[in-house]
């Protein structure tokens, strides 16, 4: 439950807030629940705040300092968060559509599940941020933003690329991917791989012999269990990365097939093995298993 105190004190107006928390930065903000829907708060100092649940409905957080700030669930829909500071910010579950975070810095942000359509990302920073099962749509702006690697998992321990970084534009790309499934237009894909795909799921079908090829018996279960685990998951720009989450989570204690896996590690056959398989879920599935 928000702090009265705190919530008639930010009610007052920016400055006030902001030469409290000033002089008295030892005392832990609780905003929690709080609706501060429409009031003006740019420039507010919010570092490490706790806002979980709070009403932000199309507040104006222009250049606001939310550093470390706690918006598990809060309300956020058409917020201006323009050029705000929001490195390590918890948006966990957090209602963010229509909202403004063009120039924002969300470096290390936790965005899991959290509500990002028809959102200005425009020229964002996202490095080192957490997109789990975020939900976007093809109206999200994704201009020029800036962004090395990315996390596809809660716990940041699934890093993407893997080493390295991104090449300009390549994030957007990655999460812009599947938005042609949304508009329910017939989807055209010319590939020489999809005629490998259809051999394998005509092999997954026949019995596998002991000297069947290593790199093709890894394939077949792959191709095997990627269809599996897509049967109940909706088309969504980040289906893919769902699609591998739940590969991972089936294989991580399948003891023979890791070892086939770490083979084929061993012999650098991991890019065949992604040739192979036409599914942009597999660059994922692979990046999870070399852990």
């Amino acid at each position: 439950m928000a702090s009265t105190e705190q919530l008639s004190l930010i009610r007052q107006g920016v400055k006030q807030w902001n030469d409290w928390r000033k002089n008295n930065s030892f005392i832990p903000v609780d905003l929690s629940n709080a609706d501060l829907r429409q009031l003006d708060l740019a420039k507010v100092a919010f570092w490490d705040a706790n806002l979980q649940g709070a009403i932000l409905e199309r507040a104006n957080l222009n250049k606001s300092d939310l550093r470390g700030a706690n918006l598990t669930q809060a309300i956020l829909l058409g917020a201006n968060l323009a050029e705000a500071d929001l490195r390590n910010a918890n948006f966990t579950r957090a209602n963010l559509t229509k909202a403004i975070l063009s120039k924002a810095n969300l470096s290390g942000a936790l965005l899991i599940q959290a509500n990002l359509e028809d959102s200005n990302l425009n020229e964002a920073i996202l490095t080192a941020s957490s997109l789990y099962n975020c939900s976007i749509n093809q109206n999200i702006s994704l201009q020029d933003i800036t962004c090395n690697y990315i996390y596809f998992a809660p716990n940041k321990l699934n890093r993407f690329p893997e080493t390295g970084n991104l090449e300009p534009g390549e994030l957007a790309n990655i999460l812009q991917k599947d938005f042609i499934s949304v508009t329910n237009e017939p989807i055209i894909i010319e590939s020489e791989s999809l005629g490998v795909f259809e051999e394998l799921l005509a092999i997954n079908d026949q019995q596998i012999k002991p000297d069947d090829n290593l790199l093709e018996k890894t394939a077949i279960t792959l191709v095997d269990l990627i269809e599996q685990v897509s049967v109940d998951l909706p088309e969504s720009p980040t289906r893919h990365v769902k699609v591998a989450t739940r590969v991972i989570s089936l294989l991580q204690n399948n003891t023979e097939f890791l070892n086939q896996f770490h083979q084929l590690k061993a012999e650098n056959k991991l890019d065949e093995l992604e040739v192979l398989i036409p599914n942009p879920a597999i660059k994922f599935i692979i990046i999870g298993l070399k852990k």
